[in-house]
C-alpha cells in the first residue's frame, strides 16, 4: 500500500486545524477510510508545520478534493517498498519530482525536509 504525507492549507491557524480534525474524525466515523490518518510534524522548506499520513487511495478518495489541500505547492507520496524512491507530486501540474529512497534517524535529520512520527519515535527524510 502506498502513502501520502500532506498538511492542510492555513495549517498555523486553530481554526483551520480544528475543520480539518473534524472531517477526518468524520470520515472515520462514517467508515469511509480504508485505513488509519497518522498524525505527524514535519518540515518542508524550512517551515515546521503540522502533517499527515494516510493511505494514498484514502488521501485521493476523501482528501485531495475536501477543499482542506487546495493551497498546497506539494504532497509526498511514500511507496511501501522502501527500496522505491519517494517523489513529490505538484498538484498544480500534475507532475512528479523523484526525491530518493526515504531513510529513517532517532534524532533531527540536518536536511531541509523531514517527518517525525511520535507514533514510532522517528523522523523520516529523503
Amino acid at each position: 500500500m502506498d502513502y501520502v504525507i500532506f498538511t492542510y492549507d492555513n495549517n498555523p491557524d486553530i481554526h483551520s486545524a480544528s475543520k480539518f480534525y473534524r472531517f477526518v474524525d468524520t470520515l472515520r466515523a462514517m467508515g469511509k477510510l480504508k485505513g488509519n490518518i497518522v498524525k505527524t510534524f514535519g518540515m518542508y522548506d524550512g517551515l515546521i508545520e503540522d502533517s499527515f499520513i494516510a493511505r494514498r487511495d484514502d488521501f485521493f478518495d476523501h482528501i485531495f478534493h475536501s477543499g482542506f489541500v487546495t493551497e498546497q505547492e506539494s504532497f509526498l507520496m511514500v511507496p511501501e517498498s522502501t527500496k522505491q524512491p519517494v517523489s513529490l507530486y505538484y498538484q498544480s501540474t500534475g507532475e512528479y519530482e523523484s526525491l530518493g529512497r526515504m531513510k529513517t534517524s532517532v534524532s533531527i535529520p540536518s536536511s531541509l525536509g523531514w517527518t517525525y512520527r511520535p507514533d514510532l519515535k522517528l523522523y523520516f527524510y529523503v
